[in-house]
């Protein structure tokens, strides 16, 4: 590590184990698509992200797929290398989903904070779907690379934890054009703290979302993040996005998105290429403008590629966030059996 970066390595260590600073395993948002809609993404969720936002999403794939996200944080401070990313797979069965994913949080140096798990949904009927997700926490702080914290007593018995916990999903499609789902993350808020409490905090995320045409998406959300030594009003987030995909009849889609929620202004696109060849991608990009509670502010680049495999419809597109009129036609419009 630089020796000019220490006493802000110091700081930052301090910052993820004191709670109130810096939560274990925050709640950053992860997936492009879901960030670009400003988190307003627990009814729309409709490819493999859905199992980061609302685990019953996936059930409403027509085959399977792999996902790939990937930002660098903090990008302007020399000598800090803080990334970010995850990588997840679905599976298709006769009426189930099952799949797995692994995300981490790398600040090389200072903390590594990892997460796997294991996921599988269903369809309960024609137009709606449960989903669950078992996940594996572990924190790691790298003492041995700071002399500083090397020393710290906190560290004498160990220097990393490794807990349990569940998130679970339900979403449904009353009519056509109208999607609504509900979520719970990290539900039992397990304790990651290695010689005091710290606990991951639940979130509780609801949503509506408005489908006008198979081409556009509006949502609306609400948030309750379960944070400690926090007053209600801060615990509450609500959150809106929009998402309008063009070039519908071709095999080269692209959308465009925005939006926001009380500390983030976002947007974002995808360019996918769903052809009736082999190349079947989805490339995700989204920008997100934060200003957090203690007044500072900050960017966030992300981007990620999702490839289906395994679907019946449309050249191998296996969600319905890319339409293609040639293939869905007015079925897009009927309520969703996939």
């Amino acid at each position: 590590m630089n020796p000019k970066t220490i006493p802000f390595a110091v700081l930052l260590l301090l910052g993820v184990l004191i709670s109130p600073l810096r939560g274990a395993f925050q709640d950053r948002g992860l997936g492009p698509r879901a960030m670009g809609m400003g988190r307003a993404f627990s009814a729309a969720a409709d490819d493999g992200n859905a199992l980061f936002w609302n685990p019953a999403g996936t059930a409403f794939l027509d085959g399977g797929e792999a996902s790939f996200s990937w930002e660098h944080l903090f990008p302007g401070l020399t000598g800090i290398n803080i990334n970010t990313g995850y990588a997840e797979a679905i599976i298709p069965l006769q009426t189930w989903r099952l799949g797995a994913a692994a995300t981490i949080y790398d600040a090389q140096g200072l903390l590594l904070e990892s997460v796997v798990l294991a996921h599988v949904s269903k369809k309960l009927g024609d137009s709606s779907a449960a989903g669950v997700n078992v996940k594996y926490l572990r924190n790691q702080f790298d003492v041995a690379s700071d002399v500083t914290s090397a020393g710290e007593p906190l560290f004498s018995q160990r220097t990393g934890r490794s807990v349990a916990t569940f998130d679970a999903g339900f979403k449904t499609v009353p009519v056509p054009w109208l999607e609504l789902g509900a979520s719970g993350r990290n539900v039992t808020e397990p304790n990651v703290g290695l010689d005091t409490v710290d606990r991951v905090s639940a979130v509780y995320q609801a949503g509506a979302a408005w489908k006008p045409s198979p081409q556009t998406i509006v949502e609306g959300d609400l948030l309750y993040t379960d944070m400690t030594e926090s007053t209600a009003m801060q615990k509450l987030n609500y959150a809106g996005g929009v998402e309008q995909w063009f070039f519908a009849q071709g095999d080269v889609n692209l959308a465009m998105r925005a939006g926001a929620n009380r500390n983030e202004l976002s947007g974002g696109m995808s360019v996918k290429v769903s052809g009736r060849s082999s190349i079947n991608f989805r490339l995700d990009y989204a920008f997100v403008y934060s200003r957090g509670s203690t007044g500072s502010e900050g960017s966030r680049h992300i981007i990620g590629l999702e490839m289906p495999f395994g679907g019946t419809s449309g050249g191998g597109r296996v969600n319905k966030s890319a339409p293609n009129t040639q293939t869905d036609g007015p079925r897009r419009l009927r309520p969703l059996t996939r």
